[in-house]
């Protein structure tokens, strides 16, 4: 079995022995047997098609240039960026279970409900590798799993069995974004990025594009410092997917 296949079994079978210990219920209110009941699923708030092009800001109508102002005079590390959902209500609530709670079992949940727009991107895109935002050793290894990177390989299964491979890693651990002003989250994550060693020789030839996951987008410093190094490392652009993405009203958010 290869190294792939084998960690993927390893990680079936800790679901499993989770879901036993542990039964489903639903992460918005609390019903048995789900982990994301129908009347939750109904709550859940989609970005919408008005969108920045650029970094996938909503509520952008205008179309010369169709870009939010946040966009304007500002270059990022990425081609495009694009969100699911808002970062409110249900959808926070998926995110803090996966993220702070160690319910990796959402993680699948999470992926078929954002799987029509993850699709829109690979086509809009023509991307056709998956990688994700690295989490710090340390950070790794307190939650057992990095919840973007779980996202990602959830992501590329609902859309087809794209391939996944780690691009980037993260070099020393940073304060949390979440109190933090857009200028102090691009400093705080700026450098501690680099390209994966030898992950260039795993790109396979030909490929067009690389989408890059994480659960939240707020400010984009996280995504675009990221985005940058694979792109530099690839020579490839770097398109932007995460589940949810907070607005200007939820400052409070991490990315």
């Amino acid at each position: 079995m290869s190294p792939g296949g084998l960690a993927r079994s390893r990680e079936v079978l800790s679901d499993a022995l989770l879901s036993w210990l542990f039964p489903a219920r639903c992460v918005g209110c609390g019903e048995f047997e789900t982990f994301l009941c129908a009347r939750c699923r109904s709550q859940l708030q989609p970005v919408g098609a008005e969108v920045c092009v650029r970094c996938g800001q909503p509520g952008v109508t205008w179309s010369s240039p169709p870009w939010c102002p946040a966009c304007v005079g500002r270059s990022t590390g990425y081609a495009s960026a694009r969100s699911a959902f808002l970062y409110e209500g249900v959808a926070r609530k998926l995110v803090v279970a996966l993220k702070s709670h160690g319910l990796r079992a959402v993680a699948p949940v999470m992926a078929e409900l954002a799987a029509a727009s993850f699709t829109d991107l690979l086509e809009s895109s023509g991307a056709d590798m998956v990688t994700w935002v690295p989490a710090h050793r340390s950070s790794h290894r307190e939650r057992g799993y990095n919840q973007a990177e779980v996202l990602a390989r959830s992501l590329a299964r609902a859309a087809g069995s794209l391939p996944v491979i780690a691009l980037a890693r993260k070099g020393s651990r940073t304060k949390h974004q979440r109190a933090l002003s857009r200028e102090a989250r691009q400093h705080n994550v700026q450098g501690v990025f680099a390209a994966e060693p030898g992950s260039r020789s795993g790109v396979r030839i030909g490929t067009k594009g690389v989408v890059l996951v994480d659960d939240v987008y707020t400010t984009g410093a996280t995504a675009g410092e990221v985005a940058g190094v694979v792109a530099r490392s690839t020579g490839l652009p770097v398109h932007v997917f995460t589940f949810c993405r907070a607005v200007a009203a939820l400052r409070e958010a991490s990315d």
